[in-house]
C-alpha cells in the first residue's frame, strides 16, 4: 500500500472540504492560483494512485471546491449590487416625483438639476447592472427569462428616455420601426438597446443624425443603431467586444466607460441564439438579431 499516495489524498481531500465549508470569501486574486493548483495536484495523485474509486472521489471534491470559490464570490457579488441597487432606486423615484413636480413646482434651473440626478441614477445602475452580468457570465450563471414581447415598443421607450440627452448635443434620432415581436428575456434585450442607444449619442459630435431601425430579416427580429460618430479603427475591430476593452479615441470622449457594456452585450445576444450586428467605417453601425415571436 502506497502511505505517502493515501497521505497525500487526505490533505487534498481537507483542503477541499475545508473550502466547501468555509465561510469567508476568497479573494479574486487567488482564484486562479488554487484552481490551478488543484489540477497539477489532482494531475499528481492520478499518476500515484491506480484506484479509479479513489481518482474519481478526488475529482469531485476538488470540482466541487473550485465551484464554491466562484459560487461565493456571485453571490457576493450579487448581495453587494442590491445593497447598491436599493438606494438608488430611492434617489431615482425621488427625482422622478420632482421632475413630476408632485413636491412643488420647479424653476428652469431646478429642473435641469433633477434631469441630471435622474441621468446619474441610471448611469449608476447600469454599471452595477454590467458589473453583475459580467460576475454572471464569467460563472456561468447569467440565466434568461424568455417569453414574447414587442421589441419595436421597448425601441420607442428606450428612444424617448433618450431624446434630452440628444437634445443637448443637438443629436436628431431618425426612427425608421417596423413592427416585430421578438421571443426572449425583455430586461435584459432592453438593456442591450439601451447600451447601443446611448454609446450613440455619447460617441456622436453635435449637429448630427443617428439612426435606428427594427425590422424582420427571415426567422430574426432584427435592432439597429446608426451614427456619424468616431467610429472604431479596423485595426482593433476585433477586440470591440472584449471585457474591459476600450478603444483610445472612446477613452478620450468618455473617459469613465467600463468596457463591460458591449461584452455584456455580446453575450447576453449569444444566450439568445442570436447574431451581434456591428459595422464601423465612417461612424458605426451596432445592432443584433434575435428569435422572433414564435
Amino acid at each position: 500500500m502506497d502511505y505517502s499516495a493515501i497521505s497525500v489524498t487526505g490533505i487534498v481531500a481537507t483542503m477541499s472540504l475545508g473550502l466547501i465549508y468555509a465561510p469567508r470569501k476568497i479573494p479574486k486574486k487567488y482564484y486562479q492560483l488554487i484552481t490551478l493548483s488543484f489540477l497539477i495536484i489532482f494531475f499528481i495523485l492520478t499518476q500515484l494512485i491506480s484506484n479509479i474509486s479513489i481518482q474519481l472521489s478526488i475529482l469531485v471534491l476538488v470540482s466541487l471546491a473550485i465551484h464554491r470559490i466562484y459560487t461565493d464570490n456571485i453571490d457576493y457579488v450579487s448581495v453587494a449590487s442590491h445593497q447598491l441597487r436599493t438606494p438608488l432606486s430611492t434617489a431615482k423615484n425621488y427625482a422622478v416625483l420632482l421632475e413630476a413636480e408632485d413636491l412643488g413646482s420647479l424653476n428652469k434651473s431646478q429642473k435641469t438639476a433633477t434631469a441630471e440626478i435622474q441621468s446619474s441614477v441610471n448611469k449608476m445602475v447600469r454599471i452595477i447592472e454590467e458589473i453583475l452580468d459580467t460576475a454572471k457570465i464569467s460563472a456561468g450563471t447569467l440565466t434568461l427569462v424568455k417569453d414574447s414581447f414587442d421589441l419595436t415598443t421597448l425601441v420607442r421607450r428606450e428612444v424617448r428616455k433618450f431624446l434630452p440627452f440628444a437634445k443637448k448635443k443637438n443629436i436628431y434620432i431618425e426612427k425608421s420601426l417596423s413592427p416585430v415581436n421578438a421571443y426572449g428575456d425583455l430586461i435584459k434585450i432592453q438593456n442591450v438597446v439601451s447600451n447601443f442607444i446611448d454609446n450613440a449619442i455619447q460617441y456622436s459630435p453635435e449637429n448630427t443624425t443617428i439612426q435606428i431601425r427594427t425590422y424582420i430579416d427571415g426567422q430574426s427580429a432584427c435592432f439597429e443603431v446608426q451614427d456619424q460618430g468616431i467610429g472604431v479603427d479596423s485595426k482593433v475591430k476585433t477586440k470591440i467586444f472584449n471585457k474591459y476593452w476600450r478603444a483610445n479615441n472612446a477613452k478620450q470622449v468618455r473617459p469613465e466607460g467600463t468596457g463591460l457594456g458591449l461584452f455584456v452585450s455580446k453575450k447576453i445576444i449569444e444566450l439568445h441564439s442570436g447574431e451581434i450586428i456591428f459595422e464601423s467605417n465612417k461612424g458605426s453601425i451596432f445592432g443584433f438579431k434575435i428569435p422572433i415571436d414564435k
